[in-house]
């Protein structure tokens, strides 16, 4: 059982707007998710040097707050908007365009985030191409990206490796929201190919309590 920690620049949980569809991930969320991933992670994450990727970071750049609970740990962020220094240890880049060109080499370890729902595919496939071949890459995004006729090409060329149904629903604007929510896990090429090579069963779901 992991012990619960302290989170860095607190966030209402409800403060989103809609300028670059900006709706920051809560902070007890961004810390469940990122454990819940890690502990899938955990033989490369052991290995060391670890490097974590959050696009679209935004102020605060709750991932990679979450990711300060991995001693030593490279943590890199970018976002199309201006963002605030988050001091030693963090690398943040803002007025950045994530599906051009960023400002860090890659390959990461971990490319996690919260991206803008009408940019969702477009950031998962980005990810790919930046995610280590051993790496893997998590978004949280609203269920209903998986029934878009659109997108069905999509599903068959990156099956999730799991999926976390998000419980208690997120609220991301004030009033409410009543849309659900999970966080997918996708792994690198060369991950991938092992696990096919291994047997191991894809698009697994699975319930991540958060508060």
């Amino acid at each position: 059982m992991n012990e619960p920690f302290a989170l860095e620049h607190p966030l209402p949980e409800a403060q989103g707007n809609a300028e670059n569809e900006h709706f920051p991930t809560p902070l007890p969320l961004a810390a469940a998710i990122y454990q819940a991933v890690l502990d899938l992670h955990w033989v490369r994450s052991s290995l060391g040097p670890f490097c974590i990727l959050e696009p679209g970071c935004g102020d605060g750049a709750p991932f990679l707050d979450a990711a300060r609970v991995s001693p030593g740990c490279a943590r890199c962020g970018v976002d199309i908007r201006d963002v605030a220094d988050m001091g030693t240890g963090v690398k943040v880049f803002g007025n950045v365009d994530y599906l051009g060109t960023i400002p860090f080499p890659g390959p990461f370890d971990l490319v996690i985030t919260n991206p803008p729902f009408s940019l969702a595919q477009e950031f998962v496939e980005r990810s790919m191409q930046l995610v280590h071949p051993f790496g893997l890459v998590a978004m949280l995004l609203q269920t209903g990206i998986e029934a878009s006729k659109k997108r069905i090409e999509f599903w068959e060329q990156h099956p999730f490796l799991v999926k976390f149904n998000i419980v208690p629903r997120p609220r991301f604007i004030e009033g409410g929201d009543m849309r659900e929510y999970a966080a997918y896990v996708w792994p690198g090429p060369g991950l991938a190919a092992s696990l096919r090579q291994l047997g191991r069963a894809w698009s697994e779901v699975r319930t991540l309590k958060w508060r």
